[in-house]
């Protein structure tokens, strides 16, 4: 475990020498919400973990929703000025109150806030180093209607915003549940410096209006697929899919040996166990894009590229399966991936390649008592 009590690791990037994870709402004194900060941990073998400096660096708020989104670093990755995260900060229950933030730090340990252009109700998602950018996307909320968003850095220090129509992502849906709308959800960039980021684009025809917004629902939610692609960060174009999926869809996408591929399918309502559903992956090449479903393979949560080709996570019965394919279309699973030990389910898993060997981390519900913890695992080759 990184840390006991309210620690939620959902990010992991790897240096040449070290590992970097970053998370949710970590308490100073792991009782009370008082000086909320965001978690950050460091590595230099995906075993033993230190956490980051705590300072007012850090600060995430001090709200802890009842649901919906929370405080905290969602995403990191690494480039040459070192470690860049992205997240969340909420400082009181009010949707205005909710912004956008980056950070950085040279060795993982030290960090320093940096600020977002329209970082006022912006939501974050993923961020990626294209080879001359650090390239964050995510969604700001706006008045009218939500917006795919692009940051681009040099540094992580200074930021600006790409736009344009490529960015429009459909209008607010209301259902019974909660609020729908599409947007970018991770973001690669392939060793030519091409980025790609997944996501989707939600439309749907208003419910009953005569009907309260507490019970009005949806009639009829459509969410695509949606990829979007940019050679330098810049300058961005759009594909969609026709194969529909739920409103709450989400993905991961890796690029390797000219292929790209993203994983992902709808997720359950609450923080459960995932369905028993077959993988479904979206593969492009210079030929075009296809989505296939896996016989015999489970959702798979992500993926990473690995060599010429890929490995992904998957989580079922309360544990971790890692799966291998050298083009996303042949999947096979690797033997003797470590298992949390005493955990009821897992929620949260991301993976990073360091050396020839995979780090994931995530979120636990242990069996033992009611706690919730972060965990690391490291599996090898060797």
């Amino acid at each position: 475990m990184l840390v006991p009590g309210i620690s939620f690791p959902v990010a992991v990037t790897a240096a040449e020498s070290e590992l970097v994870t970053v998370g949710g709402r970590a308490f100073r004194d792991n009782e009370t919400p008082s000086g909320g900060i965001a978690g950050v941990w460091r590595s230099v073998d995906g075993l033993t973990w230190e956490p980051a400096t705590a300072s007012a660096n850090l600060a995430v708020g001090d709200v802890i929703p009842i649901e919906g989104t929370s405080g905290g670093m969602v995403d990191v990755a690494y480039g040459p000025a070192g470690f860049v995260a992205v997240g969340i900060t909420l400082e009181s229950f009010e949707l205005t109150a909710m912004m956008g933030g980056a950070w950085y730090s040279k060795d993982g340990r030290d960090w320093i806030r940096s600020h977002l252009p329209m970082e006022s109700q912006a939501r974050p998602t993923s961020v990626t180093w294209n080879g001359s950018h650090y390239v964050a996307v995510g969604v700001v909320e706006a008045k009218d209607a939500p917006r795919a968003t692009v940051w681009l850095s040099p540094d992580g220090r200074s930021w600006r915003v790409a736009d344009g129509t490529v960015f429009d992502v459909g209008n607010y849906i209301e259902t019974m549940h909660s609020h729908v709308w599409g947007g970018p959800t991770d973001v690669t960039s392939a060793t030519d410096g091409v980025v790609y980021a997944i996501g989707q684009m939600c439309r749907g025809t208003a419910g009953d209006p005569t009907l309260s917004d507490q019970v009005r629902g949806d009639t009829n939610v459509t969410c695509l697929q949606q990829l979007w692609r940019s050679a330098d960060g810049e300058a961005w174009t759009t594909i969609q899919f026709e194969e529909a999926v739920t409103a709450s869809w989400s993905a991961s996408v890796a690029a390797s040996g000219g292929r790209v591929v993203a994983v992902g399918g709808p997720r359950p309502e609450g923080s459960g166990e995932l369905p028993d559903a077959p993988a479904h992956v979206l593969i492009g090449t210079e030929a075009g894009w296809r989505v296939i479903e896996l016989a015999g393979v489970p959702r798979l949560e992500r993926v990473v590229a690995f060599g010429q080709g890929f490995v992904a996570a998957a989580i079922a019965d309360a544990r971790i399966s890692l799966w291998e394919s050298p083009d996303g279309v042949n999947w096979s699973v690797l033997s003797g991936v470590p298992q949390p030990a005493g955990v009821t389910h897992l929620n949260n898993v991301d993976l990073a390649v360091f050396g020839d060997s995979v780090v994931l981390v995530g979120t636990a519900w242990f069996s033992s008592e009611i706690v919730v913890g972060g965990f690391a695992i490291v599996w090898s080759r060797r």
